[in-house]
């Protein structure tokens, strides 16, 4: 008699007999983690922006396993060893998703989810199923955003710098009015939420935040505020993760940090 074989491996991106016990287990921990969190209330474009998520996840893994491209494992292995640990960032999606979304891989500014848009592009079902969150993804990244108002079923935003006011399913169930909201809006499936546990300050760090970031903005004569802010918040994710840490003793890392798993290659 066959057997069947549990969800998770139903899911893997390749096939099993390639892919190392570790990668198994560590495939498997993930697909457990993600699926302890109660996904079952949540509309169904979170529920399959989600379940991508863990596609991409699987598919850096390899990326990684493979050592492919050695900056990713330079980040990956700073980053994990600096805050995977920490309670702020059990969430397994905070982290992953700006190492994962953002981070440059190469030189040319290539990401592991262009990788991942080219392993789609030759694979008709993946790219079929996979595209939209892709597209999505593409398009999201951290952001500072103040809680405006909030109703049982949607939470409204007002960002720093831009201004935009972005009403989102609501995924923070506890909350004080007016606070600032560290974390990734991201739109799919006609939905607009955060992705992944984000990280707050209460109302009154409104102004020093904002502070805090003008003075690190990069200089460029030729962009907006805004413009420079989209940039700065696309790359600066190592140094919000030392940011949020909490402790007066922990390193506050460079906004451009990530330039520095380049360094060696």
């Amino acid at each position: 008699m066959n057997k069947t074989n549990p969800k998770w491996m139903d899911i893997l991106p390749t096939s099993s007999d390639r892919l190392s016990f570790d990668q198994l287990r560590n495939f498997k921990q993930f697909y457990g983690h993600i699926n302890t969190q109660d996904m079952a209330a949540a509309p169904p474009s979170i529920q399959r922006a989600y379940r991508a998520f863990r596609f991409l996840y699987f598919f850096a893994i390899i990326l990684i396993d493979e050592e492919r491209f050695p900056p990713l494992n330079r980040c990956w292995d700073d980053l994990r060893t600096r805050f995977s640990k920490l309670p702020i960032f059990d969430d397994a999606v905070f982290i992953e998703s700006w190492i994962f979304m953002d981070f440059p891989i190469t030189p040319d500014g290539r990401t592991v989810l262009d990788e991942f848009a080219d392993y789609c592009a030759a694979n008709p079902d993946a790219l079929t199923e996979f595209s939209p969150f892709i597209e999505a993804a593409r398009k999201s990244r951290l952001g500072l955003y103040q809680e405006k108002i909030s109703t049982a079923r949607t939470t409204k935003y007002q960002e720093l710098f831009t201004d935009r006011v972005i009403s989102t399913v609501r995924s923070v169930p506890d909350y004080v009015p007016g606070e600032v909201f560290l974390g990734r809006i991201f739109e799919f499936g006609g939905d607009r939420f955060l992705l992944g546990d984000p990280k707050n300050w209460p109302p009154a760090y409104e102004q020093s935040l904002f502070d805090m970031v003008y003075d690190r903005l990069p200089s460029e004569a030729d962009s907006t505020t805004a413009g420079r802010y989209e940039k700065f918040m696309k790359l600066a994710g190592p140094y919000w993760m030392s940011c949020v840490c909490g402790s007066e003793d922990d390193e506050i890392l460079r906004p451009d940090h990530w330039k520095s798993y380049h360094s060696l290659s």
